[in-house]
């Protein structure tokens, strides 16, 4: 472990929340791990051994405490910044966790060998690729099991297990119980929705990224109303929607998804953790960036911003080029236009109509009449028809760096607009539009080409957390 043993020991016995994430421990005399919160009896330190992941404790042979709840632990890359790998390879786990990648597979589509692969998540997670993917089915469906009536059947596929045998024979094995033997409430039922709570580390700013995505909502596709974050989405050929609302005496977002197929929930989960950037080690930020020049005077007020991440690649690209010289609020009024005259109509959702088209519904679209400019249109065809034919990698676990190069080729897509995109749809830390008159006004610069060189300078000390330290300045504005 990077910290200390007597470190660990000491956060083990303050039970501090600021810790919740960081670490796990295995309790030798139980042969049960748990969080640093877990308000069971604190365990004596020559009983205990410590680790960096849930992965690595689970891989020792402990088994998960039933009163803290390993799996609902709120997600915290502290090393997000300096191991964008280990991120990029998380998001594709579970992205594809009913597919049963092999390991050299997960490293082919990262581009590096499973040896490497390996090493990286045994430095940052203390745990192999294959123990990673074992946990995330388990902790997925032990909240399914506990929080949801899903039918166990439903519960097993929907974590991405391949039989109910398997399903049931991982269950015994880890927990000395059948899955029923774990769930609450014993009734049972075929559902087209269900509700979980997504849980997060404070600081966490709800007014700010809640105001942020209603400010730019699509009309007939998201809403903001009564403080309840809604919109509409498609999955593979099916339409559905998600709600969400904040409950801070829980520290947590209440989720609930309205969606027929049972085997897409934890990629629904995921990209809305995503969306509200859940994972971001908030603290550790703040910490860093708050001191630094140029943000010190905003320290206090902006603890706990995060970065917005996107619900599909597409509508934020899309997003980014239409809004390039236009106000945001002229942006949202094209894409609802747009939404409403190509995207697929959907029933049932309180108001929500439309689901956004994709690019493979625009790459023939006729655009005349929403109010783009010629110029406008012609990159939304090209970036349309771009991935469409597999030019650009729009998945979520993408290389950052290789998605700017690959969008600096489309002509209308300059340096601010790639850099918009990789912050919010890849959640690159580091993106910093340095030429966004925002972020020039908020540090009090004009807009000459000395004043720009001036921002970059003096983002170079908010390495790796540039994208977190424009939304800081975005906020002041």
């Amino acid at each position: 472990m990077e910290n200390s043993r007597h470190t660990l020991i000491k956060a083990m016995q303050s039970k501090d929340p600021a810790f919740d994430g960081r670490f796990f421990i295995g309790v030798k005399t139980t042969g049960i791990y748990c969080r640093p919160v877990c308000p069971a009896r604190t365990p004596k330190p020559e009983n205990v051994d410590f680790y960096k992941s849930a992965s690595a404790a689970a891989h020792a042979g402990f088994r998960p405490c039933l009163r803290c709840r390993p799996e609902c632990t709120p997600g915290n890359a502290a090393w997000m910044g300096t191991s964008s790998s280990v991120s990029r390879a998380l998001k594709l786990i579970t992205s594809t966790i009913h597919q049963d990648l092999s390991i050299k597979d997960l490293s082919l589509q990262l581009g590096m060998s499973d040896r490497h692969l390996r090493r990286l998540f045994s430095q940052h997670l203390g745990a192999s690729p294959m123990s990673v993917i074992k946990t995330v089915r388990l902790h997925f469906a032990l909240r399914l099991i506990r929080d949801s009536s899903l039918s166990m059947a439903d519960t097993a596929f929907a974590s991405g297990f391949k039989s109910i045998r398997s399903f049931n024979d991982t269950f015994k094995k880890r927990y000395g119980k059948s899955p029923l033997a774990l769930r609450k409430n014993r009734q049972t039922q075929k559902e087209a929705h269900f509700t979980i709570h997504l849980f997060y580390h404070k600081p966490f700013h709800w007014d700010k990224i809640y105001k942020f995505l209603s400010f730019r909502r699509i009309p007939g596709v998201e809403s903001c109303e009564n403080g309840k974050y809604k919109r509409t989405i498609k999955v593979g050929d099916q339409t559905g929607m998600f709600e969400v609302r904040h409950l801070p005496d829980k520290q947590a977002l209440e989720l609930k998804i309205h969606f027929i197929d049972h085997t897409k929930l934890l990629l629904i989960t995921e990209k809305v953790k995503s969306l509200f950037d859940l994972n971001a080690p908030a603290c550790d930020i703040d910490d860093y960036l708050l001191n630094k020049s140029g943000l010190k005077k905003y320290t206090g007020m902006l603890s706990g911003i995060r970065v917005p991440g996107s619900w599909d690649f597409f509508e934020l690209a899309m997003r980014a080029v239409i809004g390039q010289q236009i106000s945001v609020k002229g942006a949202t009024t094209i894409l609802g236009r747009i939404a409403d005259q190509l995207g697929e109509k959907v029933r049932g959702f309180n108001g929500l109509t439309r689901a956004f088209p994709s690019a493979d519904q625009l790459c023939d679209a006729d655009l005349t009449g929403i109010g783009l400019t010629r110029s406008r249109m012609d990159t939304i065809l090209s970036l349309a028809n771009c991935i469409r034919e597999g030019k650009l990698d729009t998945s979520p676990y993408a290389d950052p760096g290789q998605l700017k190069k690959d969008l600096l080729v489309i002509k209308g897509i300059g340096n601010w607009t790639a850099q918009y995109i990789i912050m919010r749809t890849v959640k690159y830390p580091d993106a910093f539009p340095e030429a966004d008159l925002g972020l020039l006004k908020a540090v009090s610069l004009g807009t000459s080409s000395s004043d720009k060189k001036q921002l970059k300078h003096l983002s170079e000390s908010w390495k790796p957390w540039r994208s977190y330290a424009a939304m800081y300045l975005w906020s002041t504005l």
